[in-house]
């Protein structure tokens, strides 16, 4: 396929800057996990975001690689393309799906488990007394506190079933699903069908209803645990600022893929300064606030 990129210096220097800001800011937030496990606080009770956080570095990362490599190609590669294009629409999907998991966890279990403390019979040392029948007295129960672990986790998953937080996974799941399977579509194919252009534009607006959504979740969040209002504050800041990224994906995705006439905001064929402007630059504001609120978790 013989395909001419306008700009490809300047779309190189772009995927330049993406691939070192990512690499740095992946370094920090190992940096920033060790401490975190210095002070004592366990990861394992952010999983979710820990996860998806890296995933959504790691996605920006290989998408700068693979960006560096089709720019370098004496020959138009569309695989090559693909890759990017997916790297760098899903992207912020994973981050936000990283801070669903974080305003998730602010706001189930702690209360749960305090409701269930209250509801039983607890003596001084904080186990429960059990009678025994043979020697006619009370005696501590040492299995208590295992038992109650468990409740505790039983309660949890019922929360994670009975979440509204299961929408707005579903709905960011299934427009990375459909961004990946359009795009994979489009491989040997230089003009996509309807189909694929159909589920470019269904994932574009997947991604900003869920955007949306989790900012009314973490407005809750803010009523309901006031513990942990200054969080949910920068992380609606966070999500304003990927509704800017959401929003250069709509003008995009409505656009189309025209690899003979391309739109002035399609990645590497468009205008340089449309990606790095409404979409490189909100997503390395967002990484960095939500690398703050890691810090001081």
């Amino acid at each position: 396929m013989d395909i001419s990129i306008n700009q490809p210096t300047d779309w190189k220097a772009v995927s330049i800057v993406q691939l070192i800001f990512f690499i740095l800011l992946m370094i920090a937030f190992i940096i920033i996990t060790i401490l975190q496990l210095r002070k004592g606080i366990k990861i394992s009770s952010i999983r979710g975001f820990v996860i998806f956080l890296i995933i959504f570095q790691l996605a920006k990362i290989v998408g700068g690689i693979t960006g560096l490599i089709l720019l370098d190609s004496s020959k138009f590669n569309q695989n090559v393309f693909i890759a990017t294009y997916i790297c760098d629409s899903i992207s912020y999907g994973f981050i936000t799906r990283s801070i669903s998991s974080l305003v998730q966890h602010m706001l189930k279990p702690e209360q749960e488990f305090k409701n269930h403390q209250d509801n039983q019979t607890i003596n001084s040392n904080g186990t429960l007394p059990t009678y025994d029948m043979e020697n006619q007295k009370f005696e501590s129960n040492n299995n208590y506190h295992q038992t109650n672990e468990n409740i505790y986790k039983i309660n949890e998953t019922k929360i994670n079933k009975k979440s509204p937080f299961y929408l707005i996974t579903i709905i960011i799941l299934a427009a990375v699903i459909c961004n990946i399977y359009a795009m994979s579509n489009l491989a040997g194919d230089s003009t996509p069908d309807d189909t694929t252009k159909t589920l470019i534009k269904v994932s574009a607006i997947l991604f900003l209803i869920g955007m949306i959504l989790l900012i009314f979740a973490s407005i809750f969040v803010i009523f309901t645990r006031p513990e942990h209002r200054k969080s949910c504050q920068i992380l609606i800041i966070t999500l304003f600022i990927l509704i800017t990224r959401s929003i250069y994906s709509l003008i995009s995705g409505f656009n189309g893929i025209n690899f003979n006439q391309p739109n002035q905001y399609m990645l590497i064929f468009g205008k340089p300064k449309y990606y790095g402007c409404l979409a490189l630059l909100p997503e390395g504001i967002a990484g960095i606030l939500v690398m703050i609120l890691f810090y001081h978790w």
